[in-house]
Order: structure tokens, then C-alpha cells, then sequence
């Protein structure tokens, strides 16, 4: 068995929406929404051809998010795999997702999400450690 070297980092993104607290946090279980923050722009999503494999998602304590696409041109698959630990609308969000590309172990990911409001909107302050193999 080969040991397998792991990368360990934190960062703190944010990000600003024009709404309020509450609309920011009412997407994320909507997959339409969520979809959209996930894969970014329009127009940048259709530059990536990719085949949604399956989707779907239990946004609740203990549920579970899973998004696995193909992409068309390599054949490669991605499968991203969240569990919720805490969730308090308008408030916090706190999970961790694995990540596998090519069927193989890509990285494990803690992720810490609050909004707080601001005169402009709503902040996102994100915390995320991540913890991931160093495969290619």
C-alpha cells in the first residue's frame, strides 16, 4: 500500500449578493439556484461540455448532496458528495464534501458559511479547510 501525500490549507473567500440574508440562503436547496453558484456564469458553463450523470440533494441535518457529471470531450467523471452538519437558515451553514475525479480520490473539504448583512446586501464569509491528495 502506498502512503498518500496530503495537501492541508484553509482560506476564507467572500462574496456579495444584492439581497438580503434570507434570499441568499432560500437558494441553496433550490437545484436551479444552487446550480448556477456551483457551475458559475452561463457563459462559462458553456464552454465546459459536460453530461450530467446524476444530481441530487437532502438539504437538512445529516442529509446529503451529491452531483456527479462526465466530461464529453475526455470521458473523465467528477463526483462531488456533500453531508449537511448544520444548517440555520439565514445564518450558518456548515459541511464537508469529497471530491473524485477520474474514479479516483481527489480531496475532502470542511466548509464554515455565515451571512451577515451589509448595507449593500449579503456577505458570505466562507471558511473552508481543505484536505486533499496530491494524485494527478
Amino acid at each position: 500500500m502506498t502512503d498518500v501525500p496530503l495537501f492541508l490549507g484553509t482560506f476564507t473567500p467572500n462574496r456579495v449578493w444584492a439581497a438580503r440574508p434570507e434570499r441568499v440562503f432560500a437558494a441553496w436547496p433550490d437545484p436551479l439556484l444552487e446550480a448556477q453558484w456551483f457551475a458559475g456564469p452561463a457563459q462559462r458553463r458553456s464552454l465546459v461540455r459536460r453530461s450530467l450523470v446524476r444530481r441530487s440533494m437532502d438539504f437538512r441535518v445529516g442529509g446529503v448532496e451529491v452531483l456527479e457529471v462526465r466530461f464529453n470531450e475526455s470521458g473523465m467523471g467528477t463526483l462531488y458528495e456533500a453531508r449537511f452538519h448544520v444548517i440555520e437558515p439565514a445564518r450558518r451553514l456548515v459541511y464537508d464534501y469529497d471530491l473524485h475525479h477520474a474514479e479516483r480520490f481527489h480531496s475532502v473539504t470542511s466548509s464554515s458559511i455565515s451571512t451577515c448583512s451589509m448595507d449593500t446586501g449579503a456577505r458570505w464569509c466562507r471558511k473552508i479547510r481543505v484536505r486533499r491528495s496530491m494524485h494527478a
